[in-house]
């Protein structure tokens, strides 16, 4: 033990650059995690929709939505979507996937949905692009 001391006061330098390499390393897997269990494979989410009848929700702007969607999601960009709660509501026993370019928009997407009561929110992991790199299929 008082090696590791010794190493510790002699390499300082190199052992906070450790710690900080494993901190942002934490932070980054907590931030992947969306809301604990809520992240959804492709695969995953063509499950859900096949077996519980899980609503997509598209939130990236009209344009990219019309350049390749997946099958049967519903367009509300970000932006809009505290306005479209009402089109919403009458999904709110069934599960909601949502969906946007890469995943991350879609974490913040699922918290606001959560506040107002939508318990059965998931998103897509990797948004879109994964979709893609999975050949699943996509609605243009």
């Amino acid at each position: 033990m008082e090696k590791l001391g010794q190493f510790i006061v002699h390499h300082w330098l190199l052992v906070t650059a450790f710690l900080v390499a494993f901190f942002l390393l934490l932070l980054e897997e907590v931030r992947n995690q969306g809301g604990g269990g809520s992240r959804l494979t492709p695969q995953a989410a063509t499950r859900l929709i096949n077996d519980e009848k899980a609503v997509v929700i598209d939130i990236r702007e009209m344009a990219q939505f019309n350049e390749g969607h997946l099958p049967g999601a519903l367009s509300m960009p970000y932006a809009q979507l505290s306005e479209n709660s009402l089109a919403l509501e009458k999904h709110k026993q069934r599960p909601i996937i949502i969906v946007c370019g890469t995943g991350q928009k879609s974490i913040t997407a699922m918290n606001k949905l959560r506040k107002q009561g939508y318990t059965k929110t998931y998103i897509l992991a990797g948004g879109v692009n994964a979709w893609n790199k999975a050949s699943m299929p996509l609605v243009k």
